[in-house]
């Protein structure tokens, strides 16, 4: 039996395809991590026909598919597959792609995993977005795949996870109507109505609610929760948001919440106000502390055990190295008084073309034990701690932006420029 596997990232593919094969459904998966604006989809098939050689055709496949669905863009952003035994790069993009989310896996019906893969899909033409390699899911695109307001209900209730406390209704129903996510925001509203609810088409949207905080896309960076000490059911929120080519915006706004279950009732702008590149990046710097590692020889050996410590992380390449970034495995963040973007980030290493790693963490104990980790995975590797450093506001990040592949060098002239 053959192992085949296919990474396909973003592009417009638009074929049809896989004629003559016949696919059954074994079992499907997703994330409950739709109210965070992704989900992590996994899908398992056993295939038979589609092959020249007739008695291949008699010999049925495994077919493993993984999905990675934005919900707030509307569009599957990366899809994976493997033919036959799972081999070590699909259990490494399934760790990335759907563990490294912070959710639990849910099970799904075909049914349902064919309504998430079409509304993601722009079938009927929401979208323009699309990764390649359609003929290898177009059979899961046709026909289309309807569901009742029940059977969608039930759906959106398993890929959503808990609404635990008040803190985390206010900041998951900010995120969703600040990424204008309608099917979002109707669901932290708890009225979900459609035109037709028997029949919820992949592309329909539910009917708009009178209460929309925000008109046009942005990012919730920042959100800080106050309770009102005179109505136990309002919520004060002064809420940092960023929109394409327009900056930053404070708003502040009101949010009366319902019990039982959990959800927004009632949400209204207080006041809303534009804000300069430099007074968001104030109010948004945190301190990082950083670790430079230095590995003697980058071979084979390091590069085997690189590979592995990092095989659940995303990983983003720079002119001067990559950065390989650590999640964390729950998403207990958006239940804070003090909801930040970036607090579901564990740990951040940088590994430059000068055979430096750069870790980096938020606070001192999870920089340390981010440190300790990779030290005694790279053991053998001969890899030392050159430096370790606290800074008071954001530095990684302008390292790796800056075109230095080295971290003491960038050091040195970021400090030169300050003392000219």
């Amino acid at each position: 039996m053959r192992t085949e596997f296919s990474v396909l990232k973003g592009g417009n593919n638009n074929n049809k395809g896989h004629s003559g094969r016949k696919y059954k459904y074994e079992s499907g998966f997703s994330t409950d991590t739709r109210l965070m604006g992704v989900i992590g989809l996994e899908l398992s098939w056993t295939v038979t026909g589609g092959y020249e050689d007739p008695d291949e055709n008699r010999v049925s496949d495994s077919f493993r598919q993984i999905f990675y669905l934005d919900c707030e863009a509307g569009f599957i952003d990366t899809y994976h597959e493997c033919y036959g035994p799972e081999d070590f790069t699909f259990h490494r993009e399934r760790n990335r792609l759907v563990s490294a989310l912070g959710g639990n896996l849910v099970p799904l019906t075909e049914k349902e995993a064919r309504f998430l893969i079409q509304s993601y899909s722009g079938i009927n033409g929401t979208c323009t977005r699309l990764p390649e390699g359609g003929s290898n899911y177009s059979f899961l695109l046709f026909p289309e795949q309807t569901l009742t307001l029940k059977e969608y209900d039930l759906l959106s209730a398993r890929i959503c996870s808990e609404i635990a406390s008040p803190n985390y209704a206010v900041n998951y129903y900010l995120m969703r109507c600040a990424s204008l996510d309608e099917r979002g925001c109707a669901y932290m509203h708890g009225k979900v109505r459609f035109h037709d609810p028997d029949r919820i088409r992949p592309s329909d949207m539910p009917l708009p609610s009178r209460d929309q905080i925000f008109t046009q896309s942005s990012t919730l960076c920042l959100n800080k929760i106050s309770h009102s000490h005179e109505d136990p059911d309002l919520y004060q929120c002064e809420a940092l948001t960023e929109r394409q080519d327009e900056g930053y915006f404070i708003t502040n706004c009101s949010l009366m919440i319902s019990d039982r279950p959990l959800r927004i009732d009632h949400a209204e702008i207080i006041s809303e106000f534009h804000i300069t590149d430099i007074e968001a990046a104030m109010i948004l710097k945190r301190p990082e502390f950083i670790s430079v590692c230095r590995v003697n020889y980058m071979n084979e050996y390091f590069r085997d055990f690189f590979s592995a410590f990092t095989a659940s992380f995303t990983e983003t390449q720079y002119d001067g190295g990559k950065l390989y970034i650590k999640y964390k495995n729950h998403n207990r963040h958006a239940g804070n008084s003090v909801y930040r973007i970036n607090d579901d980030l564990e740990a951040l290493y940088y590994l430059t073309e000068k055979n430096q790693i750069i870790i980096m963490g938020y606070d001192s104990e999870t920089a340390s034990l981010a440190e300790f980790q990779l030290i005694s995975t790279l053991l053998h590797c001969e890899i030392y701690t050159e430096n370790r450093y606290e800074f008071p506001e954001p530095v990684l990040f302008e390292f790796v932006n800056s075109g230095f592949d080295d971290f003491n060098e960038f050091l040195d002239f970021i400090t030169d420029d300050f003392e000219d």
